[in-house]
């Protein structure tokens, strides 16, 4: 069972998906209420959106994983279906001091989804696998053929991998 937002945030990305799709913009009101719900992460979260920031990878099997490109540079892979990110600001913010619903590169994602601005890129299996084992090195997009394995050092935490990779393979439900 997939993970859900809070109802109030729920309906703010509804909100947005709507009057995106009409508008081609996310009015003022709509960004103060943003602002309000996920506090100073929102603008942090709508940069990301402006730099085009966020890749879907899709692989066959119908697994989907969102890699996210940081202020830094550095490759984040997120998942939705839980609200999962390795960026120490989640792990910080977000799980040891319940201090916020999303780091910035989830809220990202779902920014992204309800604009329609995400790129896609189809995987294979085996590449969907080893990016959530942790085997294979980050690539960006954007980058082309750019190794970034240096980034795997977020990878290289053994929960982080088992839970990621548990996921992926649906054996663990992040609702649990």
């Amino acid at each position: 069972m997939p993970a859900v937002l809070p109802a109030v945030a729920e309906q703010l990305f509804r909100d947005i998906r709507k009057t995106y799709q009409e508008t081609a913009q996310i009015p003022d009101d709509l960004l103060i209420a943003l602002k309000f719900v996920f506090g100073p992460c929102a603008v942090q979260a709508l940069n990301l959106v402006d730099q085009r920031s966020v890749t879907v990878l899709s692989s066959p099997s119908g697994r989907k994983a969102f890699q996210v490109t940081g202020d830094s540079g550095t490759l984040y892979i997120c998942f939705t279906s839980c609200h999962y990110c390795p960026c120490p600001a989640f792990a910080y913010t977000v799980l040891r001091r319940n201090n916020g619903l999303l780091c910035k590169h989830i809220l990202a994602v779902y920014l992204c989804e309800a604009t329609g601005v995400t790129r896609t890129q189809s995987v294979s299996d085996e590449r969907m696998t080893a990016l959530l084992s942790g085997t294979s090195s980050l690539t960006s997009i954007s980058a082309g053929t750019t190794d970034l394995s240096q980034d795997l050092r977020m990878w290289s935490q053994p929960v982080t991998v088992r839970l990621a990779y548990s996921v992926y393979k649906g054996r663990v439900s992040c609702a649990e």
